[in-house]
């Protein structure tokens, strides 16, 4: 699922590096934990059943090492809330994708220390949501905005270095 990473280990502190593909799956394993644990959550995160692309751009020079290239492209399979499948891909894939969520280094490492919310960055322009294959119809905004600001949440419990 995970494409190997030239950014080792996790630090010393236990840290991995802010979007590195390890950071990345500890996320998702958090939030796998947070689906079986939390109902509120699981009953938010239940009404999604979509594949998506975050594309985070501007990545500082740790991070383009272990992308190969200044955007990280992270995919995500979510079956009923389910995560099934993520994925680190050198570009966005061109079939079965429902939405393309863009941002910089800077706003996604803002909304993670707090310093920017999710809801605010999406209104605002500084995160873009790109619905695919009339998908903009199927998903609630306040729902989609709500949700995510839990995994922020849930994001913000794993450990990170930057």
């Amino acid at each position: 699922m995970f494409r190997r990473s030239k950014t080792g280990p996790p630090a010393a502190s236990g840290q991995c590096l802010f979007l590195s593909p390890e950071w990345i799956h500890e996320v998702a394993a958090a939030v796998r934990r947070a689906l079986g644990s939390d109902l509120y959550f699981r009953n938010l995160a239940s009404m999604f059943t979509l594949r998506f692309a975050c594309l985070v751009r501007d990545l500082p020079p740790e991070l383009r090492q272990a992308y190969g290239a200044e955007v990280a492209v992270i995919v995500v399979n979510l079956q009923g809330g389910n995560v099934r499948k993520v994925e680190i891909r050198d570009e966005v894939p061109r079939d079965n994708i429902d939405l393309v969520i863009t941002s910089d280094y800077r706003v996604a490492k803002g909304i993670l220390l707090g310093r920017l919310s999710a809801p605010g960055s999406f209104l605002s322009g500084k995160v873009r949501v790109q619905p695919v294959n009339g998908l903009r119809r199927q998903l609630s905004i306040a729902k989609s905005l709500v949700t995510a600001s839990e995994v922020v949440k849930i994001a913000r419990q794993v450990p990170a270095a930057f």
